[in-house]
């Protein structure tokens, strides 16, 4: 019933910081509502960990790396997520 008041089939998030903490749970969250996930994180070496933990509850996720205190990789994210939707 919750699914049903609040679920999310057929959008997508995207959670920066997503690759551990309290990023990665947003992320769980939102994917385990049925959500698309895509997260962000500027530690490359944690995305793969955090992605493969996020499929195995069956969440559809994609990964990127990026550090938005940096202003052009922010935009180079925003375009990236936008291509990835097919936007």
């Amino acid at each position: 019933m919750i699914n049903q008041l609040f679920g999310l089939q057929g959008k997508t998030a995207l959670v920066t910081g997503g690759s551990s903490g309290l990023g990665e749970g947003i992320a769980l969250a939102l994917g385990l509502a049925g959500a698309e996930i895509a997260i962000a994180a500027r530690r490359e070496s944690l995305l793969g960990e955090a992605s493969e933990r996020l499929s195995a509850q069956g969440i559809t996720v994609s990964s990127f790396s990026a550090d938005l205190s940096e202003l052009q990789q922010a935009q180079d994210l925003s375009q990236q997520v936008l291509r990835k939707l097919g936007k």
